[in-house]
């Protein structure tokens, strides 16, 4: 939401394939609705605070989409 939601759909919007996390995964579904984005858009549930959690956030984004550009 907010100032994420903002980025995320000015990446989106420039053709860069995104990754949306946060720790609610039922807003993460409705943000993603929201952005409308397609395959260019992942989301991922995850508490930041979770050292393993980051590292599995950062897998998922490889698998995904092959490579991280932007952290």
């Amino acid at each position: 939401s907010g100032v994420g939601k903002a980025v995320a759909r000015l990446f989106l919007d420039a053709g860069v394939k995104v990754v949306i996390a946060g720790r609610d995964a039922e807003k993460l579904k409705t943000t993603a609705a929201e952005l409308a984005a397609g395959e260019n858009l992942h989301t991922h549930p995850v508490n930041v605070a979770d050292p393993a959690g980051c590292q599995a956030l950062i897998d998922a984004a490889t698998k995904r989409f092959g490579r991280v550009d932007v952290l």
